[in-house]
């Protein structure tokens, strides 16, 4: 074993006990058979291009900030964020590098004694990149030690990075080897529509459109099983920020190419028109209000409630604009054939809007009997516990503080006067809550029509 390999056995073990520290998607710890080495791969992939939007201030979500406050504010918060991503990369490049095989030129396939498949690649790129994240790691550390970072050296470190980075070519080669292991494919449902539309130039757009959402959608993934477990989720920000860059590429893509395609039907530029603008407003309401401030939030629950917020409503605009444009396309294509995630929304969606109702209803029966009223709280109340145990986690996280503090009011009442106004406020809150899930996309075929409600 030579000097290198030792070194990066060495580094292996660093960055596994880095990890108690920063938290890693499972992913990482795929088994190292050819999937498992393409899943590493794809993670290894956004999160280098990742770290190399963090450093473009443009791509952040900067609320009302001025370039000015920007420029004299204190960017520690970011610079941590970036070491935690930085690791994150590293320990995934040197488990590539693990759990792969042998030593071609190229990423291959080889037959593994096993029986299953191996990847067999030349590493000198992932080489090249480890050394470059082990030496970024070290000066972030230094710069971390001082009280203050200041903007030049935070967006200094961060052209440094980005330009010794893209020597490696590592990007470059992790998407060659991904494109031709069919890992950046789009859905075959979706391959059918491109390859009958015309004209080309329209097909071939199309086809790029369908690329970059399916891509938007992969990086959201990342984010997923972070929110689900409640980890820790201001290292995701560089996640957010390329997601920022590559949707914002889109919409001007579309704008400036697919929309000015000749002989393009009505149904299809409206379809083009509406995603555009779309996804332009959904990017503005998540990078200019939902995510401001999130780097130096201290607040668990704020930071959470925040990303939950921008995941929800960035993953339902990428799905409902490959859905919009893939159905104006051809109009016989089932949504539900797209997306699984798609199908399991739908079905937590029903269930909620459900749940909603049926404790509204029951709400409104007590509050309009105010003479048994007191005799129904200990009943309602445990009808409100066993909506919170089975349905508010279908719930943005946002909602969940507003019922539980109304459940908390409610176990408190003992005196009917005091019950009624305080199930009254309740109900107001409800209904103002159904109608909010009632609106999700994903319901926009199931309407409900329910009976009247009577106060």
């Amino acid at each position: 074993m030579n000097r290198v390999e030792l070194q990066a056995d060495e580094d292996i073990t660093k960055i596994d006990n880095a990890e108690k520290a920063v938290q890693v998607p499972a992913s990482s710890h795929a088994s190292p058979n050819a999937d498992g080495v393409l899943s590493l791969a794809s993670e290894l992939r956004i999160w280098l291009r990742a770290l190399d939007s963090f450093f473009m201030w443009q791509h952040h979500p900067v609320g009302q900030e001025k370039t000015s406050d920007l420029v004299s504010r204190d960017w520690t918060p970011e610079m941590r964020i970036a070491n935690e991503a930085i690791t994150r990369a590293r320990h995934l490049a040197l488990n590539v590098r693990r759990n792969a095989t042998g030593n071609a030129d190229v990423f291959g396939l080889d037959a593994a004694t096993d029986g299953g498949e191996r990847f067999i690649f030349d590493d000198v790129s992932l080489l090249s990149a480890d050394e470059v994240l082990g030496d970024a790691y070290e000066v972030c550390e230094g710069v971390l030690a001082a009280p203050r970072v200041a903007f030049r050296v935070w967006s200094g470190f961060g052209r440094m990075l980005r330009r010794e980075l893209r020597r490696t070519n590592v990007v470059a080669e992790l998407n060659r080897v991904l494109q031709e292991r069919s890992a950046l494919l789009i859905h075959p449902s979706l391959q059918e529509i491109v390859e009958k539309t015309t004209p080309p130039k329209l097909s071939a757009d199309v086809l790029r459109i369908f690329q970059e959402l399916t891509e938007l959608l992969d990086q959201l993934r990342y984010v997923a099983p972070l929110l689900k477990a409640d980890l820790p989720l201001k290292g995701t920000l560089p996640l957010w920020t390329l997601i920022h860059e590559d949707a914002k590429r889109l919409v001007a893509m579309i704008e400036k190419r697919a929309l000015r395609t000749d002989e393009i039907e009505g149904a299809i530029f409206d379809a083009l028109d509406g995603t555009a603008y779309a996804l332009s407003m959904e990017l503005r309401k998540v990078f200019a209000h939902e995510l401001s401030g999130v780097a130096a939030a201290r607040h668990a629950p704020l930071i959470y409630s925040k990303i939950e917020t921008a995941h929800g409503l960035l993953r339902d605009s990428f799905h409902q604009s490959i859905v919009t444009l893939a159905q104006a396309l051809d109009p016989g294509i089932k949504e539900l054939g797209l997306f699984d995630v798609t199908r399991t929304r739908l079905a937590q969606s029903l269930a909620l809007r459900g749940d909603l109702w049926s404790l509204l209803s029951t709400l409104r029966e007590y509050e309009r009997d105010p003479a048994t009223a007191s005799k129904s709280l200990a009943d309602l109340v445990e009808r409100c516990k066993t909506f919170r145990h089975y349905s508010m986690q279908n719930l943005m996280y946002k909602d969940w503080e507003s019922f539980d503090i109304f459940v908390e009011e409610l176990s408190r009442t003992r005196d009917v006067a005091e019950a009624v106004p305080l199930m009254h406020r309740f109900g107001a809150y409800l209904d103002t809550l159904f109608g909010q899930v009632n609106m999700r996309a994903v319901l926009k075929d199931h309407p409900f029509d329910p009976p009247a409600v009577h106060a």
